[in-house]
C-alpha cells in the first residue's frame, strides 16, 4: 500500500509538469481523483488471501507504468473524465479511442504503442463538426419578390444560433416561417422573413370586375412607375388583389405587374355572375381568330412579368417574362382591342408583345 501511494503521488507530480498553468488545476483534481480510485479499490491485507488472482493488489514487478489519457476539445474542455491505463514497461497499450457524438479526432498528443516510462501522458484533441448552413431569405410578402440576396450563416454541431431580422426601407415584418433560434443541426435549412411595405395598409385577394368607362393610368405596383399600356373603354377587367393606401387610395391588380387606382370617373364595378353568362354567349358568336406564324418577345417592364390569359379578358392562365421570346399562331380583334395568341402559354394584349416581322 504505501509503495503504490508514493508511485501515485510520485506520478501526479511528474504528469502536471507537462500540463499548461491554466489547465493544471482542473487536471490536478481529475487526477487525484482517477488515482484515489484506484488506490481504494485494492484490497486490504486481512482479506489477500479469499480474493482470487485478478483483484490481487499491484507491486511494483507487476505493474510499474502508468499511462492517463485525457479527452479534449479545441478549447481545452473536458469532453469526459481522465482514464488510467497501467501495465509493465515494455508491454503493449491496449485501449481503444473514444468517439464522441458531433466530434471527428483530429489531434493525438504523446501517442506510443507500448508502455516506455513508468509515467505517460495521452491528449486526444476533438473538433467540433460542422453543422448544416441556414439560409436567411428576406422577401416581399405581396409580390414574392427578394428584398436583398439570401444570406448564410454557420457554426458547429449543437451550438445555438438566433436570426435577426434585417431593416428595409418602407417595410416593415409581418411573418417568419422557419426557426428564428435554437441549435445548429447536421441538416441545412431555411428562415424565411416576409415584409410588407408601409403604405400597403391592408391586402386582401379580389374576384371584383371592372368595366373601363375611360382609360386610366397603369402602374407596375401601387404608387410605383408609368406603364406605356392603354385600357379600352368598354373593356371589363377581372381583378386579383386589392390594396387600401393612404388617403384612402384603393389599388387594384389586373394581372401581374399592372395595377390602376380606382376612380370612379374611369371604372365602375361589373356584376360578376351575370357579365359572364352575357360574355360566355357573346364569345360564342363573336369570338373568331386569324391564324398566323410570327416570331415574337415580351415588351412589358423590364424585370417583370406579363399576365397570360386563357382568352381574351378571360382567367390567367401563367406569367411570362419581360424579353421572353414567343410564337405567335393566332390573332383577334375583341372588344376593339387586339390579342394575340402564343403557342403552348395563351393569350395576350397586343401592349405588351412586340412582334418580329419576318
Amino acid at each position: 500500500m504505501v509503495l503504490i501511494l508514493s508511485f501515485s503521488h510520485f506520478l501526479k507530480k511528474l504528469l502536471l509538469r507537462s500540463i499548461p498553468s491554466k489547465h493544471k488545476k482542473a487536471h490536478n483534481r481529475q487526477l487525484h481523483a482517477a488515482l484515489k480510485k484506484k488506490v481504494t479499490s485494492l484490497p486490504s491485507k486481512r482479506n489477500k488471501e479469499t480474493l482470487p488472482q485478478a483483484l490481487q493488489p499491484i507491486n511494483k514487478e507487476q505493474q510499474n507504468a502508468l499511462l492517463l489519457i485525457v479527452h479534449h476539445d479545441t478549447k481545452g474542455h473536458d469532453l469526459t473524465a481522465p482514464e488510467i491505463v497501467s501495465g509493465k514497461i515494455g508491454e503493449k497499450i491496449n485501449f481503444r479511442f473514444k468517439a464522441f457524438d458531433n466530434y471527428n479526432l483530429i489531434k493525438i498528443k504523446g501517442f506510443t504503442r507500448s508502455f516506455t516510462t513508468h509515467y505517460a501522458l495521452l491528449t486526444l484533441v476533438y473538433l467540433k463538426k460542422n453543422a448544416g448552413s441556414i439560409w436567411i431569405i428576406s422577401r416581399d410578402f405581396d409580390q414574392r419578390t427578394l428584398l436583398c440576396k439570401p444570406k448564410v450563416i454557420t457554426g458547429k454541431i449543437g451550438d445555438t444560433f438566433q436570426v435577426y431580422s434585417p431593416s428595409f426601407q418602407n417595410y416593415h415584418l409581418v411573418s417568419v416561417k422557419g426557426q428564428v433560434k435554437g441549435e445548429f443541426s447536421a441538416f441545412s435549412s431555411q428562415t424565411v422573413l416576409y415584409y410588407r411595405k408601409n403604405t400597403w395598409l391592408s391586402v386582401k385577394n379580389s374576384r371584383v370586375l371592372l368595366k373601363i368607362l375611360r382609360s386610366p393610368n397603369c402602374f407596375d405596383l401601387p404608387d410605383g412607375n408609368l406603364l406605356k399600356v392603354v385600357l379600352p373603354a368598354g373593356t371589363v377587367w377581372r381583378t386579383f388583389t386589392v390594396v387600401r393606401a393612404p388617403h384612402n387610395k384603393i389599388w387594384y391588380c389586373l394581372g401581374g405587374a399592372l395595377w390602376v387606382a380606382f376612380d370612379e370617373q374611369k371604372m365602375a364595378f361589373v356584376n360578376q355572375d351575370s357579365y359572364f353568362l352575357n360574355f360566355e354567349s357573346a364569345a360564342k358568336k363573336r369570338y373568331s381568330f386569324k391564324k398566323t406564324n410570327t416570331k415574337a418577345v415580351i415588351a412589358f417592364v423590364p424585370g417583370k412579368q406579363a399576365a397570360i390569359f386563357e382568352q381574351p379578358f378571360g382567367k390567367t392562365v401563367t406569367f411570362l417574362k419581360d424579353g421572353k421570346k414567343v410564337s405567335v399562331t393566332k390573332k383577334t380583334v375583341f372588344e376593339n382591342l387586339t390579342w394575340y395568341y402564343l403557342n403552348d402559354y395563351g393569350w395576350i394584349q397586343e401592349s405588351y408583345i412586340s412582334l418580329k416581322e419576318g
